[in-house]
């Protein structure tokens, strides 16, 4: 019996140690990381909170110069918040093979939180903005409550759950792709996509900030404050097709293809009209001038 019981002890010993040895491999793999680190994610939220702060401030205050902030800083918290949104493709049913890429309820923790979030931070500075001019009046319309509000009703839902969309599909992709986007898409372009317009927005900041107190803000800084606005506008639409669009697009450019434009007429003609819009920009953006207002698009 004695025999018997030292038999099955070595045997169950030897067992344990061939499955430890045989797991460890496997275990000193590492998968490829699916979502970006706590401060990357806090970084980009912190930076998104921006033009709702200032908006806050507008609607809280009624002072003009908290309105032009907000609208300096938009398009940049707009872009934080996206990078933010897709900072994580985390699945909760990674081995399913259904095909669940257009599911709403496909949606994990992260999913839900992200858009409330996001959602919150549209309603935000719509409010602000629409409250603000409602209150105060200092544009000598309402025009901006009217847009504000507007966006809440039709845009917000659009935009949330095409969003809700293009993550779903995202997360279908293998870990090491994911890795890939994150790393790719989200650090280096998206970063250096902020950059032009953090830099594009100080001319702003820097007119706001230097302004007589006695004066309006709008007739001292608008001229520098729209053009802004619209090439950072210009900017935030690239932005979005570079981390939203591209990774999902099945038209594949390859730099033979550029050279002898092989490529489909629908891409040419985006190009054409991405060309001109940039050109226009930059048009406005050369041709403004420190302290005037400006009630037009174009300066001439």
């Amino acid at each position: 019996m004695r025999n018997s019981y030292m038999t099955f002890t070595n045997a169950r010993r030897t067992s344990n140690a061939s499955n430890e040895t045989s797991a460890s491999p496997l275990a000193s793999q590492t998968s490829p990381p699916i979502s970006l680190a706590v401060p990357w994610r806090a970084t980009f939220l912190l930076l998104a909170s921006v033009a709702p702060a200032f908006c806050i401030g507008f609607a809280i205050s009624g002072n003009e110069w908290y309105g032009m902030m907000g609208g300096a800083s938009l398009f940049v918290s707009g872009g934080a918040m996206g990078l933010y949104f897709f900072s994580s493709l985390e699945h909760y049913n990674q081995g399913s093979t259904s095909d669940n890429r257009f599911s709403v309820a496909f949606l994990t923790r992260f999913d839900v939180s992200a858009l409330a979030i996001f959602g919150l931070w549209f309603t935000l500075w719509e409010v602000g903005i629409a409250v603000g001019d409602l209150t105060t009046n200092v544009y000598q319309t309402h025009l901006f409550t009217v847009v504000g509000l507007s966006l809440m009703v039709w845009l917000n839902p659009v935009i949330m759950y095409f969003l809700s969309k293009i993550r779903n599909i995202l997360s279908q992709m293998t870990s090491s792709e994911k890795s890939y986007y994150l790393s790719i898409n989200i650090i280096f372009v998206g970063i250096s996509s902020l950059t032009p317009m953090i830099y594009l927005s100080m001319d702003t900041f820097k007119c706001l900030n230097s302004m007589a107190k006695d004066h309006s803000a709008w007739e001292q800084c608008s001229a520098i404050f729209l053009p802004q606005m619209s090439i950072c506008w210009f900017l935030l639409m690239l932005m979005v097709i570079k981390i939203a669009i591209v990774p999902l697009s099945m038209t594949v450019l390859t730099r033979d293809k550029l050279i002898t434009l092989d490529i489909p007429r629908r891409v040419i003609s985006q190009g054409v009209l991405f060309g001109l819009s940039f050109l226009l920009n930059m048009y406005q953006f050369a041709s403004m001038v420190s302290v005037q207002a400006i009630t037009r698009l174009l300066p001439y």
